[in-house]
């Protein structure tokens, strides 16, 4: 067991964070202390935005970019060089232990989402996201034949791709790479990417932003793989009914997810009591 730090005080632990399931801050607290050492091992080192929803998902929610003042000083913070402008940084978070995870989880971050890089090494990306999102009316299924024909065209470009579905409504593809190349350099090759697939499956596929056209297609984000973006990190709760988690599958199991949410908390929980873990050798680990 690790050696715990800090002692982390549990405020308003009776607070109902998902009204609808009855699921209180505290079980949502307890969701993260199981979980942590896989949450950990995907996030450590990167910089993470906090999506804080003090009162529950019905109330006020907003997202932070920077370490508030009032957390502790064991809180690990770091200089982020802003982009736009050369001389200026924001204090940005790392979470190192299960003491940060648990500490801002009671502050009210429901969802953590982590940059694509990390310290000491911001402006080289160590993985490639791209982020399927689909239209209002297009099924599951047709996420999935598109998640499938990228793992073809990343597999053929000699890379290993693995998938994890957001909890929200789409699915994530995501490749490890060296953090020898440039944010611009990978913003461009996931581009040709995903506009190679979007040639063989026009009418299941977009590139474009305008919502019009996305209503019957799946749109192949991949916009994020620019410096200070980021995207869902594995294991992360989503602010919706039913606790959806976000979470790593294999290819194989993918093809039985019936939903991007069809991971709710309590099935994470079961499943990794279980031992089920598709990325264990998925080299996905911060070294």
């Amino acid at each position: 067991m690790a050696k715990i730090e800090h002692d982390v005080a549990i405020t308003h632990s009776d607070r109902m964070y998902y009204p609808r399931d009855h699921i209180t801050k505290l079980d949502v607290i307890e969701y993260y202390r199981v979980v942590a050492s896989r949450l950990l091992a995907q996030i450590q080192k990167r910089p993470i935005v906090m999506q804080r929803f003090p009162e529950g998902i019905d109330g006020k929610s907003f997202y932070h970019k920077r370490v508030p003042p009032y957390f502790p000083a064991w809180i690990e913070r770091i200089k982020i060089p802003l982009k736009d402008r050369t001389r200026a940084t924001m204090g940005g978070l790392i979470i190192n232990s299960v003491e940060d995870l648990i500490y801002v989880v009671n502050q009210g971050c429901l969802v953590l989402h982590g940059w694509l890089s990390q310290k000491g090494s911001l402006n080289k990306p160590d993985k490639i996201v791209f982020d399927l999102d689909p239209g209002a009316r297009v099924p599951f299924g047709q996420v999935k034949t598109v998640a499938l024909a990228l793992k073809t065209e990343l597999i053929a470009c000699g890379l290993e791709p693995y998938v994890m579905v957001t909890g929200s409504r789409g699915v994530h593809v995501i490749v490890c790479i060296q953090p020898d190349k440039t944010f611009e350099s990978m913003h461009a090759f996931a581009y040709n990417c995903a506009q190679a697939v979007e040639e063989k499956l026009p009418e299941l596929i977009t590139l474009s932003v305008r919502k019009k056209e996305r209503d019957r297609r799946v749109f192949i984000d991949y916009l994020r793989n620019s410096y200070g973006q980021t995207s869902v990190v594995p294991y992360s709760l989503r602010a919706r009914d039913g606790a959806p988690v976000a979470m790593p599958v294999s290819w194989q199991e993918l093809d039985e997810v019936t939903s991007a949410d069809f991971f709710t908390m309590k099935k994470a929980i079961k499943r990794i009591l279980d031992g089920i873990d598709p990325w264990a050798d998925a080299h996905m680990l911060v070294v």
